[in-house]
């Protein structure tokens, strides 16, 4: 197989990779075949093809040690890596990776896509987030195959409580209904929240959680993040909208996935997918006109 690296075009092409710091990798067979292993019992149990990609690499990992592996997920038809560099590599990862690429293809041929995804993990919550994610990858693809209309993109969404005049027409994920709640609360919570006004949001999640109202944000600062583990550990609803738009093979985070997989979310987004970290100075209008959208859709009422 030839190795493009030196093609190779990064997330963050101001980034240094092969400098120390943490990594989550992702590589996807050609063309999304599941020919790793089949997923059962909140497990993926490998097949030949996949036993082969697990030996090949850990045989990798012992020609590399200031290359660490914290984890990694073999699925049917990806692979996901975190990684940590422990030290000044002579070469970025795209190197890396595309020896295990090379070396996989000479006993299954060519199976892999022609690049891989990678993305900078800043701190050790982000680490912590993804290591999570990754645990759970088996059981959200059991959950999303056994609740498969929950998981279909909704284009092209139209609802009198959507916004008009957005980037482009809304998109969703989940339970389109929720919309359709006579109880829409809006969750804007500021950075600078005191632990007095948490504890007021608290009460106020309490009191509409059981009135059965839907919580509506995007759900970005730390205190409006609590205020949705809050409703989500009570098994309540929630309306999520998202300012990256969607990849083509989208699916809800880790922590949305089981509600959406239980009709209790909806995620919506009207920009585009990019693929890319937002420039700084360019997340704070997009915060504030997604905060703008969220009033408007719980300050019109039905009927």
């Amino acid at each position: 197989m030839e190795a493009p690296h030196n093609t190779r075009t990064y997330r963050a092409p101001w980034h240094d990779y092969s400098k120390p710091g943490c990594y989550m990798l992702t590589l996807n067979t050609y063309p999304r075949r599941a020919i790793l292993g089949r997923p059962a019992n909140d497990r993926i149990w490998l097949s030949e093809h996949g036993r082969i990609v697990a030996r090949v690499w850990w045989a990798l990992t012992k020609r590399y040690p200031e290359i660490i592996c914290i984890f990694f997920c073999i699925m049917p038809d990806h692979l996901h890596w975190l990684l940590r560099i422990r030290k000044q590599l002579p070469h970025p990862l795209s190197f890396y990776m595309f020896r295990f690429m090379e070396e996989t293809a000479r006993e299954l041929g060519d199976v892999w896509e022609r690049s891989f995804n990678d993305g900078i993990i800043f701190n050790s919550a982000s680490l912590k987030y993804r290591l999570q994610y990754l645990k759970d990858n088996a059981h959200r693809l059991c959950e999303r195959l056994a609740h498969p209309e929950m998981f279909v993109r909704l284009n092209d969404l139209k609802h009198p409580r959507l916004p008009e005049g957005t980037p482009l027409p809304w998109t969703g994920y989940g339970n389109r209904f929720l919309l359709d709640c006579p109880d829409l609360i809006p969750v804007q919570v500021s950075r600078r929240v005191t632990p007095e006004q948490m504890e007021e949001w608290h009460e106020r999640v309490r009191a509409n959680l059981r009135a059965g109202a839907v919580f509506v944000s995007p759900f970005i600062s730390p205190g409006e993040k609590t205020v949705a583990e809050w409703v989500l550990a009570e098994k309540g609803r929630l309306i999520v909208l998202k300012d990256g738009g969607f990849p083509q093979l989208y699916k809800p985070s880790a922590r949305y996935f089981d509600a959406c997989a239980a009709g209790r979310c909806l995620v919506l987004s009207c920009y585009p997918w990019t693929g890319r970290q937002h420039a700084p100075g360019e997340f704070r209008p997009i915060c504030l006109a997604m905060n703008a959208w969220v009033r408007q859709i719980c300050q019109l009422p039905l009927g």
